[in-house]
């Protein structure tokens, strides 16, 4: 049932990209595939942490602890915490998008859906900091009144509720630097990252590489040579790159050659995001520390599918576009989860295994 919505709607997105009536369908359908879903590879730890909430103190993410609190308060169970903590999600996609004006309404929501909602289910308390880092960039691409207060207060509850989220910070200097100095800065940070990570493995002896704990588990569950966790980490590399070189490419391709066509508005949005990818890349050295730092990709995809949006309203080649994006969507969700059975198992086909669906 879900599998037959799914490509429906990925369908009908691509082909009418302006329909509202269609977009509230689907962001309805996002509701349920997250507020309902069924059992996948967290499920039973945030299970457990909600059950046994008492017992588990954070004194660097408490803001996640207390709403369990509040939620438990109300006898809510887990799956009606969930519930709410979902849609409290669709509604930062949505405002992200009437935020930056997006007329065709339905690519973010279509790439998003491809790649990286499926994961963006499991996790469930870094997905609702990403809530927060996605409304944020509405006002940090925008440079609306106060955007710097109201981007900094997101990015400072989204890090109370995972602390990850704490990296955003660095890209309010988006907006007070040329390209050329984001770059410079951004190979900086990278550099600065790697001597940390290689400091802590090889001088202090921290076993914080590719080569962890983390990845030690995904050895352990992986049986095929090809999928060590040397390969991992580097496909994880190439994950990132990749959302990166399309967005370089559509840039250039598709927004520079139009650049006269599109409102200052517009115009803003799209230098800003730009500046905010190549400030991003410098992430890459936090997963040296560990390849769960990936996920801090997942809000700046959203941003990136929003602009492709924006892009695609003044270009003669849109479908292209199009093709482009979901092709590379769909490269990021092999990469990251269908080349690794354990994935497969655990959070794609779980993804599927609706218990809305199931009950009726």
């Amino acid at each position: 049932m879900i599998e037959l919505l799914c490509f429906i709607f990925i369908l009908f997105g691509t082909l009418f990209r302006r329909g509202k009536l269609l977009a509230f369908f689907f962001l309805v359908f996002l509701w349920i595939c997250f507020g309902w879903s069924g059992e996948n590879a967290d499920t039973n730890i945030y299970l457990f942490r909600y059950k046994y909430y008492k017992d588990i103190t954070s004194t660097t993410e408490p803001i996640f602890t207390y709403l369990v609190k509040i939620s438990n308060s109300f006898d809510l169970n887990y799956y009606g915490f969930l519930i709410i903590t979902s849609l409290f999600f669709i509604i930062s996609l949505m405002i992200l998008v009437k935020k930056l004006e997006v007329k065709y309404v339905l690519v973010p929501y279509v790439l998003f859906l491809i790649f990286p909602f499926v994961m963006s289910v499991v996790i469930v308390r870094f997905t609702l900091a990403a809530a927060f880092i996605i409304y944020g960039f509405s006002f940090l691409v925008d440079k609306k009144k106060y955007w710097w207060q109201i981007y900094t207060l997101c990015v400072i509850i989204a890090s109370l509720i995972h602390s990850s989220s704490v990296f955003f910070i660095l890209l309010l200097m988006v907006n007070n630097f040329s390209v050329k100095k984001i770059i410079r800065i951004s190979i900086i940070f990278l550099l600065a990252l790697l001597f940390i990570s290689t400091l802590l493995k090889y001088v202090i002896n921290a076993d914080v590489l590719f080569l962890s704990e983390k990845m030690s588990e995904v050895n352990n569950e992986v049986e095929n040579m090809e999928k060590t966790s040397f390969n991992y980490y580097f496909g994880t590399i190439t994950r990132t790159l990749i959302p990166f070189c399309v967005f370089l490419f559509s840039y250039f391709k598709f927004y520079k050659k139009n650049i006269t066509k599109y409102s200052a508005k517009t115009v803003n949005i799209i230098e800003t995001t730009l500046k905010i990818n190549l400030l991003f890349l410098s992430s890459i050295g936090l997963y040296f520390i560990s390849v769960d730092f990936s996920r801090l990709l997942f809000p700046l995809l959203f941003l990136n599918y929003c602009v492709y949006a924006l892009i695609m309203e003044k270009s003669k080649a849109n479908m292209m576009l199009m093709l482009i994006l979901l092709i590379s969507c769909g490269l990021e969700l092999y990469l990251l989860v269908l080349r690794y059975d354990f994935m497969v198992e655990n959070v794609f086909e779980p993804f599927f295994n609706n218990r809305l669906f199931e009950d009726l």
